[in-house]
């Protein structure tokens, strides 16, 4: 682990700064409540430091999959039982490839599904159903001591709405995604006993997440647009859920990773070398441009979705794989999970209202998220859709 990382369950996942004021702060929302009345003074760090001394305008000589596979071994030796939470989208799909190149054992697989109250091809469920089961299947074939677990949204949802020792506090526990559908990438293996009973005998139990791809973005430098990376505080979640509750288990991102930075930054140039030859060629990429979520903009201004380009970066992954591909529009009620818009029960109204007291910190201190903000298309300012992200420094790789 990187010495600038204290032992703990959250700092790797980053931490806000205010003003001046020295000390971290592990949750967006104590950062924006220290800054009501100090508007555009909180930042967020994720390994600044770490990510500038690994020389990020120099690409590493290893191939992204040795770098994967370094990973793979990196966490195996860490910890004593290894998870992975596991969507079928490309990003988890490479983590449980690379397991199997590296000849390394995952002990378990985890997806999430809401096939229960809605059916398996809704948007939640349809990638895990045609695309993660299919290949767990293969994998336990030759793994089959790697346990699978398929749990329903729903069942999880009302069990810790309803958990009074857990005091769920939607105020608290939830900030970005804000749907209930989101709550599941924090809280979603709480309720599993085996993790707690490995924990209890002093075992240590990882969850791998694959979070998202390198965070590439177009800097201006003079005249100049460059290729940067930058991270958001979306990964603070990971973070802020171990700050507040003891929970039997460590989180770990494959990818964005203090542990070794060199993933990120070969990632960047890989796909920053792609985009620039797309340029070259005047290579039109139409499918899905409207997913804004799931978009790169390349120095043209032409939109490139990574559905272009995620088999090149990660290697064993088949181009076109069956994918939903990612929502567009609100944090709060979007066509992947619309249940907000229609739950009219108490335990909804008490999450309803945590939103609420979130959206109202959200325009006291300038962080609203609007269609504008999240849509390159669109010029509305004026709608409220979310909690606006705080990002990084930005990294230059040229």
């Amino acid at each position: 682990m990187s010495s600038l990382i204290k032992e703990d369950k959250w700092s790797q996942f980053g931490h806000y700064l205010v003003g001046n004021d020295p000390v971290p702060l592990y949750h967006p929302i104590l950062a924006l409540e220290a800054n009501r009345n100090n508007r555009g003074q909180v930042k967020f760090i994720f390994h600044d430091e770490v990510y500038a001394a690994a020389n990020p305008k120099l690409e590493p000589t290893s191939s992204l999959l040795e770098l994967y596979v370094e990973r793979v071994r990196q966490l195996r030796a860490k910890y004593d039982y290894v998870v992975l939470m596991y969507s079928g989208g490309a990003d988890s799909n490479n983590i449980l490839k690379c397991f199997e190149h590296a000849g390394e054992q995952l002990d378990e697989i985890v997806s999430f599904v809401d096939s229960s109250y809605r059916n398996r091809d809704s948007r939640i469920s349809s990638e895990v159903y045609r695309v993660a089961l299919p290949e767990v299947t293969e994998y336990q074939k030759a793994h089959p001591e790697c346990e699978y677990r398929l749990l329903e949204i729903r069942d999880i949802q009302t069990r810790l709405f309803n958990d009074s020792s857990f005091k769920f506090d939607a105020y608290q526990d939830l900030t970005y995604h804000m749907v209930p559908f989101s709550i599941m990438h924090y809280y979603g293996v709480n309720y599993i006993d085996k993790y707690r009973d490995l924990h209890n005998a002093g075992k240590r139990v990882c969850i791998i997440h694959g979070v998202d791809k390198v965070p590439l973005k177009l800097g201006q430098l003079g005249q100049d647009k460059k290729w940067v990376f930058r991270f958001n505080d979306f990964s603070s979640f990971f973070g802020h859920k171990h700050y507040f509750r003891d929970l039997p288990f460590y989180d770990e991102f494959f990818y964005w990773t203090p542990d070794l930075p060199q993933i990120v930054i070969k990632q960047a140039h890989v796909i920053s070398r792609c985009l620039d030859y797309f340029d070259s060629t005047n290579f039109q990429t139409p499918y899905r441009t409207e997913q804004a979520q799931n978009i790169l903009v390349r120095k043209s201004g032409e939109r490139t979705s990574w559905e272009y380009i995620n088999h090149i970066l990660y290697p064993f992954w088949k181009q076109w794989t069956f994918s939903e591909g990612k929502h567009t529009g609100s944090r709060i009620v979007n066509t992947r999970d619309d249940t907000l818009a229609h739950s009219l029960d108490d335990v909804m109204k008490k999450y309803k209202n945590g939103i609420f007291k979130t959206l109202v910190l959200a325009k006291q201190t300038g962080q609203v998220e609007t269609p504008k903000d999240q849509l390159m298309t669109s010029t509305d300012d004026k709608t409220l859709i979310g909690l606006k992200s705080i990002r990084t420094i930005d990294h230059y790789i040229e």
